[in-house]
């Protein structure tokens, strides 16, 4: 099977053997290369300085070379040993079981979700899934929270499908199923390793198989990316190499994967039935390999489609194998009793007595009836009759569609209606359905169901990639070439040094102009805050300043005031990126933190490249106007640009301008298609009820609502 040998995890944090490399090349250029050039290089003012002195200079680079091998040492022995309670892994397992109940716990009293409609669960009668003969056929009805993890463990295998129309609360079982799981997880030991620990992770943007501008990727790598992304803490090296995915390899991970019918191709119904089916079996693969263990409690799956999809899917065939010894149950429709009782909930009045005569006239078969059996159009029903919508307008609805279109277009409407002594008309709908349109219209094109607020620049397409590679261009190559100019204008002369200065800068701007236009990183790995760092810190500072005054005296001579030139320029950017780590705090990566994160880093290195380069060049070439210019254009280079270490660590697709940056070129040219706040927008829709948080990302509370979003911005 493809998942028995999985390719490496697409996580950020480097493996053991890549943190080796990099400190054996750093050291082998602190060991060699400098002490080789500084003793050989043919500068006429160090030689006679060598012959008086060569003993002085093989002292310094000897306390340098020890406190390179004090550090290698000390990082060594750091990762050897962790600091915890429980093996390191199961330690992982612990923190993500925290971080994600978290997550969940706001996110289900944002979702309202709590007011859990009466919802059936009936072992299905379709011939789709195999199941095996210990999974019971008995009916659950779900009206408590508890309901749904009291059948699900009901199940030997933990392995359970929840097919349903759409809107019937396929989603929101699953969802309050992790969080039910989650309360009752506790930190200990069950025979060798911890109880697995229930994810929730949405399929939308899986592509199992290549298609037009999509890469494939397999299932277990990408969800070691998902997890690494969205609980960041994961990447910290105190819990070992590439832990989101053997978190996942050894059933420690319980996955509740939501939406096999969200993946897809746009207007390729072949093609969406093709990944569907490598899905399925890749998921299928997976269980069989990874979530069968240990035999007491398996980590098992949680499933969610749409029976339809899944019919499809199955009947044309090219699935490879099928989800042994799981419970297929089928959400099922609402009474219109109960969907009644629900809307009316709290009516008074005049608007109850309308109300009242109105749903006495809607019988069964009617499309009303029909949109009224699923949870979610109830719910939206109840919302469409507290913001005072007429009732006569669904009644004249001719279809299911009709009716569920008019529910959907008034949640916006409703949601951002001005209210007195409110917070809703912030936005105003006008604005706000504008905006949510662009954005739904764009992933529809796309065929997407999440977004990232640092996916948003995309959607603006070619205009957004122009601009940014010039921006990319404009901050790196007049950087370059100042500093070339200024480095080799003793040594060439003016004119010639202003000519290399031009070739060099103009051909490394237009590289990283491309690699501007071509990516969109995600927001600053690194992070500031971390306690504890004060010793790496400082031997950092004083390792690399070091090695800036060795090199400072390479090249202008050996005296004190190049040395101190040296030292100014490398120990401020060595102390910059010593301070910043891997964001260890055990908590989900929100959007709000991680915009804050990327502003913070990008402020950061802008003085830490900024303040020595204009100090250095206005003492070196003793004019203070063009040490100002350099030394701010250096600072804006350095800080809005992701460059060097991604190219060293050769990952160019992190290469170009930052993420915040893009986003505001972003705003700049969406002609009002996108918010000047983002975050605070972004948050309040999903208060609002129309956007769902998903870790970082961001979904429409329903695909329907995506769809007539979209329909509308056209």
């Amino acid at each position: 099977m493809e998942q028995q040998n999985p390719p490496p995890s697409t996580s950020s944090q480097p493996t053991r053997q890549q943190r080796t490399l990099t400190r054996f090349l750093s050291s082998l250029l602190t060991l060699l290369i400098l002490p080789a050039a500084f003793f050989f290089l043919p500068v006429h003012s160090l030689e006679a300085w060598r012959e008086q002195n060569w003993l002085l200079a093989l002292g310094i680079f000897a306390l340098i070379a020890g406190l390179v091998v004090w550090v290698l040492v000390k990082d060594a022995r750091d990762d050897a040993a962790p600091d915890m309670v429980l093996p390191a892994i199961d330690q992982a397992a612990a923190d993500l079981a925290k971080a994600v109940s978290d997550e969940w716990k706001n996110e289900v009293g944002s979702r309202d979700l709590s007011k859990l409609l009466p919802v059936t669960l009936r072992p299905t009668t379709r011939s789709l899934i195999r199941s095996g003969p210990s999974v019971g056929e008995q009916e659950v009805l779900l009206r408590t929270t508890e309901d749904a993890m009291e059948a699900y463990l009901a199940i030997p295998s933990r392995r359970c499908v929840i097919l349903g129309e759409p809107g019937t609360g396929k989603t929101t079982t699953a969802v309050l199923l992790t969080r039910q799981l989650l309360e009752s997880w506790k930190p200990e030991l069950q025979g060798k390793q911890v109880k697995a620990v229930p994810v929730f992770v949405s399929l939308a943007d899986w592509k199992p198989l290549s298609s037009e501008g999509a890469e494939a990727t397999g299932l277990l790598d990408w969800m070691s990316s998902k997890l690494s992304d969205q609980y960041r803490f994961l990447n910290d090296k105190r819990y070992g190499d590439n832990v989101a995915m053997e978190l996942i390899r050894t059933g420690r991970v319980r996955p509740v994967l939501d939406g096999l019918d969200e993946i897809g191709i746009p207007d390729d119904p072949a093609g969406t039935k093709a990944l569907q089916a490598e899905a399925l079996s890749q998921i299928s693969e997976a269980a069989d390999a990874y979530w069968s263990q240990p035999a007491e409690d398996p980590a098992g799956l949680v499933l969610t489609c749409r029976v339809r999809d899944l019919e499809a899917t199955m009947g044309a065939g090219g699935v490879r194998g099928e989800i042994e010894d799981a419970r297929v149950v089928e959400v099922q429709t609402l009474d219109l009793k109960e969907a009644k009782a629900f809307i009316m909930k709290g009516a008074t009045g005049v608007q109850r007595a309308h109300w009242d005569t109105w749903l006495d006239t809607v019988t069964h078969g009617e499309p009303v009836a029909e949109a009224f059996s699923r949870p979610l159009f109830v719910s939206l029903a109840r919302g469409y009759r507290l913001g005072n919508g007429a009732p006569d307008d669904l009644q004249q609805c001719r279809d299911v569609r009709s009716v569920e279109r008019k529910l959907l277009t008034h949640l916006v409407e409703s949601a951002y209606a001005k209210r007195p002594g409110g917070a809703a008309d912030r936005w105003g709908s006008t604005k706000a359905e504008r905006w949510l349109g662009f954005v739904a219209k764009e992933m529809n094109v796309r065929g997407l169901r999440a977004f990232t607020w640092w996916d948003l620049p995309s959607l603006l397409g070619r205009a957004h990639s122009l601009l940014a590679g010039l921006i990319g261009f404009l901050l790196i190559a007049p950087a370059v070439a100042m500093g070339i100019a200024i480095v080799f204008s003793d040594a060439l002369g003016t004119a010639q040094a202003v000519v290399l200065a031009g070739v060099i800068g103009l051909v490394v701007g237009s590289t990283f102009g491309w690699l501007s236009m071509h990516t969109v990183p995600p927001p600053a790995e690194m992070h500031f805050g971390k306690s504890g760092r004060a010793r790496s810190i400082a031997v950092s500072g004083l390792l690399v300043g070091a090695l800036g005054a060795a090199a400072g005296m390479v090249a202008g001579g050996p005296t004190l005031e190049h040395a101190i030139m040296g030292l100014m320029l490398a120990a401020p950017i060595a102390i910059a990126y010593a301070g910043a780590t891997i964001d260890a705090s055990v908590r989900v990566a929100g959007s709000g933190r991680l915009m804050h994160n990327d502003i913070v880093v990008a402020l950061v290195f802008t003085l830490a490249y900024g303040v020595p380069i204009a100090l250095v060049t206005a003492t070196v070439a003793h004019r203070p106007v063009l040490g100002i210019v350099f030394g701010l254009w250096a600072g804006l280079a350095g800080g809005l640009t992701y460059g060097l270490p991604w190219l060293v660590t050769l990952r160019p697709e992190r290469v170009g301008v930052i993420a915040v940056a893009h986003l505001v070129v972003a705003q700049l040219i969406s002609r009002g298609r996108l918010p000047w706040q983002v975050i605070p927008f972004l948050e309040e829709a999903c208060n609002r009820g129309v956007l769902q948080r998903v870790g970082p990302a961001y979904e429409f509370r329903h695909a329907d609502l995506q769809e007539v979003l979209a329909d509308r911005a056209k």
